[in-house]
């Protein structure tokens, strides 16, 4: 679920001695780096829970789904646009709620204790159980997102011969 597409920081240089610090330097570059660690928001994480997964009753105050989102204002930052957002509802992929999961936001080099923050988009990280569920820092199964939920309904019960408006237009969910 982490929107981390790699644990490199960019543009980092490398080491300030510059010996290659784990394999992947050695055989390729910086940007290939393997000792970075996410640096958690909160840190601890408890101990998953058993437990169902429920839909959250109402969308989160920046759900991706709400209208004026940066998804849906098309925000260069943003993980995902109102085409994506489309494409989960109607192909049924579930899209998890980031309520209470927890979230990368810097990361420490493991050889050097170099320190980069995250910044931009928010980059979670929950544990996923063996059935790929992501779980709440308290330990509990996480929520299905109520506006995804909801534009998977209204697709549902969308007439064949009609579309929604497309999310990008500002479409309702």
């Amino acid at each position: 679920m982490s929107c981390l597409t790699t644990l490199t920081p960019p543009d980092w240089t490398g080491p300030a001695d510059g010996v290659p610090c784990c394999w992947a330097t050695m055989d390729g570059d910086w940007g290939d780096c393997t000792c970075w660690a996410p640096i958690y928001d909160p840190p601890e994480q408890e101990p998953l829970l058993p437990g169902g997964a429920e839909v959250m009753p109402t969308m989160c105050g920046d759900c991706a789904y709400r209208p004026g989102s940066p998804e849906r204002m098309g925000t260069p930052d943003a993980a995902a646009d109102g085409y994506d957002l489309d494409d989960l509802a109607i192909g049924g992929a579930q899209f998890w709620c980031h309520d209470g999961m927890r979230r990368i936001v810097a990361m420490r080099h493991t050889g050097t204790g170099e320190a980069v923050e995250i910044t931009g988009q928010h980059h979670y990280d929950p544990p996923l159980d063996a059935r790929q569920r992501p779980h709440r820092t308290d330990g509990t199964v996480g929520s299905l997102c109520a506006g995804w939920d909801a534009r998977r309904r209204a697709w549902a019960a969308a007439p064949a011969d009609r579309d929604l408006p497309s999310l990008t237009q500002g479409g309702a969910a």
